[in-house]
């Protein structure tokens, strides 16, 4: 190699974070805005003729109803005549089908379930798939950059003369344990976004309803083995760790744990039963709360890590040293 030229590569790690950041920010805040905004519809068409002659146009309901109004036919006096309807509705599902749920009375003193409100809105559905289908490129690149800037760390150790001089810096080899950790960190982070993206993807009515439960629990152990490594990748650095932020994730780490199964079965229970009304218990409705603040505490966090980063690749310690040198005489 030439010793007034040398070859080496910056790997820009901050430039897809803030790609990726504000991206999910944009469109997941619009998905959550769009699913609180709008009702569900239902048509009248799943009632029979007699209750829209003697209810739905005696009363002048909008044709078609909101599930507001049918949440409301259990509890108004006179409409004893409700009971007997079908036992399904069919409600709007984006402009290709329509789906349909079971017309099951809506649990009293529950609160609405996040999850089960996404399986009625095909818009919030929609933006938070292009979420998910942006993040499996930049997510993984950008978690791969933080492992090469650990990696790099961890191989050029430096001696005891100056920065500066070539001789100072000196190789070693990563041990076992440490490059497990490194190298597992982008593919657990593709497996638990694609893990994601598929339970937003997967049709439950028209794509292979006896396997709906797969994505579930394959995201809730990719994203627990994903925190887990994350965090102990963090610990490999104890000079660099900051204890605040290393508490927050171990915290999260067991928040994530005892709220995710629970969340999960429950779920999974309603898509074998898919009810009109979303309520859950409110146990329930705190353990799926405080999973997707933790999923999403943890997103931040990781993005931290990153924002500022860039990773410089070079052929051997001795030019790594001259760009140093380069870059503080620019300063």
């Amino acid at each position: 190699m030439d010793g007034d030229k040398f070859v080496y590569a910056t790997f820009y790690t901050r430039i897809y974070a803030r790609i990726a950041i504000i991206i999910n920010c944009t469109f997941t805040i619009a998905a959550f805005v769009l699913l609180f905004a709008g009702d569900v519809i239902v048509y009248w068409d799943s009632f029979s003729k007699r209750f829209q002659e003697e209810v739905l146009r005696k009363f002048n309901y909008s044709q078609p109803l909101m599930m507001s109004d049918v949440r409301a036919f259990f509890d108004f006096p006179g409409y004893d005549i409700f009971r007997n309807e079908s036992t399904h509705l069919n409600i709007a599902y984006g402009t290709t089908w329509i789906n349909w749920c079971w017309n099951d009375p809506p649990l009293l003193g529950g609160f609405p379930s996040i999850l089960r409100l996404l399986e009625f809105h095909s818009v919030s559905q929609l933006l938070l798939r292009f979420t998910f289908l942006t993040s499996l490129s930049l997510r993984p690149i950008a978690t791969y950059g933080r492992s090469l800037a650990v990696s790099c760390r961890f191989s050029c150790a430096e001696g005891k003369g100056s920065p500066s001089s070539p001789s100072s810096h000196e190789t070693r080899p990563l041990g076992i344990f440490t490059s497990i950790l490194l190298f597992a960190a982008p593919p657990l982070q593709f497996l638990s976004t694609l893990s994601g993206c598929l339970i937003l993807a997967w049709q439950q009515d028209l794509d292979f309803h006896s396997l709906m439960y797969a994505p579930y629990y394959a995201f809730a152990v990719c994203y627990l083995l994903h925190m887990l490594v994350y965090t102990s990748i963090e610990l490999l650095e104890p000079e660099r760790m900051i204890p605040s932020r290393a508490g927050t994730r171990a915290s999260i780490i067991i928040t994530y744990c005892w709220t995710v199964w629970r969340t999960m079965e429950r779920q999974i229970e309603f898509l074998n039963r898919k009810t009109c009304h979303i309520n859950v218990a409110p146990l329930d409705a705190l353990c799926e709360y405080l999973l997707l603040f933790m999923i999403t505490l943890f997103s931040l966090l990781e993005w931290t890590d990153v924002w500022n980063l860039n990773v410089t690749v070079v052929e051997n310690p001795e030019e790594m040293a001259m760009i140093r040198r380069t870059r503080v005489r620019r300063r």
